[in-house]
């Protein structure tokens, strides 16, 4: 057998033989050369087989399952299968850059108290296309000590893009069993990093290393994307309360579990938006309940003097987007604010606007009809959507429908309000007056450039973000 190379790229891949071609060739293109890859099929039905059999570089391993073990069996299969000191995690749709593995490696030498390097990524869309430069903001690189990326996750929302993830070998174990991945189902990129910032520190380098291409075959829009997050937060909050030293985080935790228990209640109710009674009853109990609990956890976190975190994270909580998103919720539904609410409103965002706005008795669509809109479509965060929907109502707005990628939802309907592809607004255009993008990181470009796609050259057809019209309110 050959020596065991310091990396093994592992690439793992189902049905995408074209896709999967490109991936290979740039992993053979790096820089860095001290590697193998560990191609990892998950009993492919196209030429995957024979295609990767076609490269000649003795560095490459081919691993076909005789049966579909679902992602988490592949990765787990694949971990115990890769012979490298350091094993990057990647996948046959996204194509990496020449330097990604040299600047990882690197980064482990510098800090050798790291247990994961991630990097940026770039967008690209189904056909290679640029779509965006860089998928996240950040420009500076961060190393996050133990607990903080989690801590990081909860209040920025920072994903660590799971494609560039290389983790030393010792780790292999905690990652290793499959009911670590099940759990969360699609959100396991997400507590794969939590898990592994519960060891120690993670290096993020903000330059985009790999393209991370987007494409409708992606688990994104063929996974359930309402359970999931529900049962990551629970986790999340299980395992910070389980180390002392991370207790101080549990606040913030508590709150964006709160939120997407929700989320979850919201988005199964069958109920139409105009009589959400027993949804009403649902959200009031939840909410003043996990409200309260926060609340006591959070004047024990003030009483605590002697560490000089706390007043910062109180006001960090304080500050956070999320309180608002949940007042916003429980106002439109007619249940009343959290008791207390104890949102810092002198901390500008959308939200809090949008919460000002239900305060003074207006709403965040009021001024729609004045400049002929009164139906309208809506796309991206599902929560966020339906509560725009309760917000359009209020306005005297109809909600012709959602639009979502997602092909679970796609044909079912939320309060009585279909849901349906973006493809809709192709032949449908006329029958509405305006779409509003309802993302909440950023400003939903990728979601505005796709819809755009599939309107007729020259449409005018108004396409905006709600927060656009939070943005009108601090104007106004």
């Amino acid at each position: 057998m050959t020596p065991a190379p310091l990396v093994t790229i592992c690439i793992f891949t189902w049905n995408r033989e074209a896709y999967l071609k490109l991936a290979i060739q740039a992993a053979l293109a790096q820089t860095f050369t001290d590697f193998e890859i560990l191609v990892m099929d998950n009993a492919s039905e196209d030429g995957t087989a024979a295609m990767v059999r076609s490269f000649t570089d003795p560095r490459i391993r081919f691993h076909r399952n005789p049966y579909n073990r679902g992602a988490p069996g592949n990765y787990h299969l694949a971990l115990k299968q890769a012979r490298g000191r350091y094993i990057l995690l990647s996948h046959d749709d996204d194509v990496m850059g020449p330097d990604l593995v040299a600047r990882q490696v690197e980064a482990f030498r510098q800090h050798p108290a790291l247990v994961a390097v991630t990097t940026n990524v770039s967008i690209i869309d189904e056909h290679g296309n640029p779509v965006l430069a860089r998928r996240n903001g950040e420009t500076a690189d961060e190393i996050f000590p133990r607990g903080v990326y989690i801590h990081a996750w909860n209040t920025r929302h920072l994903w660590l893009p799971f494609p560039t993830l290389m983790i030393r070998r010792p780790l292999v174990r905690r990652l290793c069993r499959p009911i670590v991945w099940y759990s969360v189902s699609c959100l396991a990129d997400i507590f794969a990093m939590v898990r592994l910032n519960r060891v120690g520190a993670v290096a993020y380098l903000a330059d985009p290393l790999l393209a991370y291409r987007l494409h409708s075959q992606q688990a994104q829009f063929r996974y359930d994307q309402i359970v999931p997050p529900s049962a990551l937060h629970t986790q999340i909050a299980v395992l910070l309360n389980k180390r002392p030293e991370f207790r101080k985080y549990v606040p913030m935790a508590m709150l964006l579990l709160l939120k997407y228990r929700f989320q979850l209640a919201l988005l199964r109710s069958r109920e139409p938006l105009d009589g959400l009674r027993r949804l009403r009853r649902e959200i009031g109990a939840v909410v003043r309940k996990h409200a309260l609990r926060v609340h006591r956890v959070m004047r024990k976190i003030r009483q605590d003097r002697r560490d000089p975190e706390t007043a910062a994270l109180a006001r960090e909580y304080a500050a956070s987007p999320w309180g608002p998103q949940i007042s916003v919720a429980t106002l439109l539904l007619g249940a009343g604010e959290p008791d207390p609410a104890a949102w810092d409103m002198t901390t500008d965002s959308p939200f809090h606007r949008w919460l000002l706005a239900l305060r003074s008795g207006s709403s965040l669509c009021a001024g729609l009809p004045a400049r002929g809109i009164r139906r309208v479509a809506i796309m991206g965060s599902m929560f966020n959507a339906d509560l725009l929907a309760m917000d359009a109502a209020r306005s005297g707005l109809t909600v012709v429908c959602f639009l979502d990628s997602n092909k679970l939802r796609c044909k079912k309907t939320l309060n009585r309000i279909p849901i349906l592809p973006p493809q809709w607004l192709e032949e449908h255009r006329g029958e509405v007056d305006a779409a509003i993008i309802s993302s909440e990181n950023g400003m939903g470009e990728g979601i505005l450039r796709m819809l755009i796609s599939f309107l007729p050259a020259g449409s005018s057809l108004p396409v905006f973000s709600w927060k656009t019209l939070a943005n009108q309110e601090r104007g106004g």
